[in-house]
């Protein structure tokens, strides 16, 4: 059976880096890989598939179907089906409504039936109203969703409002956090931590390595440009996670509510601040 992974996180936590690496290792173990990347940049498969411009889902929108079918999938590193969505049909047209047309025609053309995936992955966009999408996928497949967070407090306030939306429009969906681009073992407990209080998992924990920004400067993953790298192990490690665990998080996540999340934030500032800077809660210095 299809399984649908979307992937859900702040604009700059590195979350198409992410789908593309996840899926150039899924593809590499085997498993048959559709990438829809629904950012309006319309690169997401750039990584897998190399080409600079791709004809998307809102082309064959405005076009009124002028574009083939089968120009839409670009066939990337070992046979993954990259699909992207495009930009907004209309300026005024915000990119959430844009992006539900497009998914919407993607279930009606029925790629899954003609590709027959394995996996299809979601890159989702940061912008407001996009965690909203996830209504928009095939229901009728599972769906395990990934919220991709850095060390970044803003990024931890984008993940909690996805938790809430995602966890109220598909309660049954697994639903895991991805600690991403981490600068060191502080960063790593603080996204655990950030996990324990919402009541999910940690799925990976990524560190931040230019071994990225390098296979990015040539056009290719981690896991074809650097195959034999820590980074490409890690990503690998999270794809043996996804083919081998598809059980469903009982325990439904537990968004935190805005005063919460400020008194953990801060809960974190106290501890920063003692490690660091010697300075106490009460502000007396050591």
């Amino acid at each position: 059976m299809t399984q649908q992974i979307a992937l859900y996180g702040k604009g700059g936590v590195g979350k198409t880096t992410l789908a593309a690496n996840l899926s150039a290792a899924l593809a590499e173990a085997g498993k048959s890989v559709m990438l829809v990347g629904c950012d309006l940049k319309s690169d997401t498969g750039i990584l897998v598939h190399g080409r600079q411009e791709v004809a998307t889902l809102l082309d064959y929108i405005r076009s009124g179907g002028a574009v083939k079918l089968s120009d839409l999938v670009v066939p990337g590193y070992r046979g993954i089906a990259c699909v992207e969505v495009g930009d907004s049909l209309a300026e005024e047209e915000c990119a959430s409504r844009g992006i539900a047309k497009a998914l919407q025609l993607l279930g009606e053309f029925d790629l899954t039936a003609t590709l027959k995936p394995e996996f299809i992955i979601y890159d989702i966009p940061g912008e407001a109203g996009c965690s909203g999408l996830v209504s928009h996928l095939n229901l009728s497949l599972q769906l395990r969703t990934f919220i991709v967070t850095s060390g970044d407090l803003m990024s931890f306030y984008a993940a909690n409002s996805y938790i809430r939306s995602v966890s109220r429009q598909f309660p049954a969906s697994a639903l895991d956090i991805i600690g991403n681009s981490l600068t060191g073992s502080f960063e790593e407990s603080f996204v655990a931590d950030f996990a324990s209080q919402v009541n999910t998992r940690v799925s990976s924990l990524i560190p931040r390595s230019l071994v990225v920004r390098h296979s990015e400067l040539y056009g290719k993953t981690v896991i074809e440009a650097a195959p034999e790298s820590s980074h490409a192990q890690l990503y690998r490690k999270l794809a043996r996670q996804v083919i081998e665990d598809r059980s469903v998080w009982q325990e439904p996540p537990k968004p935190l509510s805005v005063t919460e999340l400020r008194g953990w934030a801060q809960g974190w500032g106290d501890r920063l601040g003692e490690l660091e800077f010697g300075i106490l809660k009460d502000g007396a210095g050591i």
